[in-house]
């Protein structure tokens, strides 16, 4: 019997015409799109057709999290996988997604809440200009050296798999430090599709901004599945999402701890949903390194997925 955890991707994952092919072969599912639209008043279909704003955080957001949603709810009503999953976990905005998969709310009511962060993100980018880069081929403690070397304002945001690691900061803080990195020997630092300083102290007060919209219309239902969180790597229950939420924005995403805890606990089947297979190419190597076989699929390439799990039902 598999042991599977749904894992749901966050900003940067998306692309041009994302989900285009998914809705013309399954327009029943349309209405994930259509809500959208109505609710950030703009047609998301058309926003998507457009590589240039689907990458502005306001866009991005909404767009991957309705996409998200949609896949997963169609994959629930084809291979029930709310009924075999042991896990739900997402990476950074695929927090909102996941928490919709093990049912703490509606669709309609975690859109609203991932367009309220997507405009807040926005607006402080405006405000400041953040910037986010991969640091590639280096462990995580040889990132966290060069970091305190470099002394600028600048942090670790994601510890993704064990040779990638992502920073955060300012705009030209970020740039000084590819810079001075790639100086250093340092050579594989990707600036990231993400025009925000995300999972660092810089976004204390977007933090605090969502943590009051969150209070006054924020209610989380009971879980239909467990929800393991990246950012406190570990489980957590109905009572602490608000907090986790809260804290998600301005502390580092810890994907690489959280996948080998998984690991440890037996999962071996990591199914990802939503755009692009990003979180599909990171768990392969952190179970590689904690010597794990596992199986792993993605929504980029269901007819693999149907295929290796349809026997399953």
């Amino acid at each position: 019997m598999k042991k599977m955890v749904l894992m749901f991707p966050g900003q940067g994952s998306q692309y041009e015409n994302m989900g285009v092919d998914f809705i013309e072969k399954n327009p029943s599912y349309a209405h994930y799109f259509t809500q959208c639209s109505q609710s950030l008043g703009e047609d998301l279909l058309a926003i998507i057709g457009q590589g240039s704003k689907l990458n502005q955080t306001e866009y991005s957001q909404p767009a991957i999290y309705t996409l998200s949603c949609a896949l997963y709810d169609y994959l629930d009503h084809q291979l029930s996988l709310s009924k075999q999953a042991g896990a739900t976990i997402g990476h950074s905005l695929g927090d909102y997604s996941a928490l919709y998969g093990c049912g703490a709310y509606t669709f309609e009511k975690g859109l609203e809440l991932v367009i309220k962060r997507g405009r807040l993100m926005a607006e402080e980018n405006k405000r400041s200009g953040g910037l986010m880069a991969a640091v590639l081929g280096k462990t995580p403690e040889q990132i966290e050296q060069a970091i305190k070397k470099l002394k600028l304002s600048v942090y670790i945001a994601n510890y993704n798999h064990p040779a990638q690691t992502v920073i955060s900061g300012e705009r030209e803080m970020v740039r000084k430090a590819i810079k001075t990195m790639k100086q250093n020997g340092i050579k594989k630092v990707i600036p990231l599709k993400v025009g925000v300083a995300s999972h660092c102290p810089l976004m204390q007060d977007i933090s605090e901004k969502l943590a009051q919209y969150m209070s006054r219309h924020l209610h989380i239902g009971e879980f239909n599945i467990p929800f393991y969180s990246s950012t406190a790597n570990g489980l957590i229950n109905e009572g602490e999402v608000q907090k986790n939420l809260q804290k998600q924005l301005v502390q580092p995403i810890r994907w690489l701890d959280s996948v080998m805890r998984l690991l440890d606990q037996g999962f071996d089947t990591f199914i990802e949903i939503g755009p692009k297979d990003v979180l599909t190419k990171l768990v392969k190597p952190i179970a590689a390194s904690h010597g794990s076989d596992v199986h792993v699929y993605n929504t980029e390439n269901r007819e693999e997925l149907f295929k290796n799990l349809k026997g399953d039902n």
